[in-house]
């Protein structure tokens, strides 16, 4: 059965049947046997074809030798030499839509070697709060100091940031002697 398909054990639909669903669905089905020295099937050809061209194309680059990147930190300010027990707010904001996929939280001390004792104390994305109640989270056990050697980035999404909205946190240097505070975001944005 030339031009037919096979869906079942004993049934068949046949291309006049699929022109037919399709039509009722408001789709036109594309009939092969038009001749082009037809007037009506050329025009029609034509019309299909122009139809088909056009669909929006879309494709999303993931690497930015396709396009702009796609996965860059969401660069923020930083503090230095930031007193031990005092607070640096370090803010950060975007230049396009993009989803926030992990924070990294950094403490140096004048030698650039890593420190710990980080305390997050706010966390602003877009003006709202991200932080559930008030206190402290130590950042080494919550983002990781080194959250992206690390891996401990996969069990947080810190929502969508909006293009010109920004990203505002507070730290509480608990190192004993004064740091330097770097503060990063991994985003991944779907925009063109």
């Amino acid at each position: 059965m030339a031009g037919d398909e096979y869906i079942g054990e004993d049934e068949y639909v046949g291309e006049d049947e699929v022109e037919a669903l399709l039509a009722e669905m408001g789709i036109a089905g594309f009939d092969d046997d038009d001749d082009d020295d037809d007037e009506v099937g050329a025009r029609r050809k034509k019309k299909k074809k122009k139809k088909r061209m056009k669909l929006p194309l879309r494709r999303i680059a993931a690497l930015s030798a396709q396009g702009r990147p796609r996965q860059f930190p969401l660069l923020g300010t930083r503090g230095l030499a930031v007193a031990d027990a005092a607070d640096a707010e370090l803010s950060a904001t975007a230049n396009r839509r993009a989803l926030i996929q992990a924070m990294y939280v950094e403490l140096n001390d004048a030698a650039g070697a890593a420190v710990l004792g980080g305390s997050l104390t706010a966390l602003l994305i877009n003006g709202r709060n991200a932080v559930i109640g008030s206190g402290f989270i130590p950042v080494s056990r919550a983002f990781g100091d080194f959250a992206q050697a690390a891996g401990d980035d996969q069990f947080w999404s810190l929502g969508v940031i909006e293009q010109g909205g920004s990203a505002v946190v507070t730290i509480q240097n608990d190192s004993g002697a004064a740091a330097d505070i770097y503060v990063g975001y991994r985003c991944e944005t779907t925009d063109g």
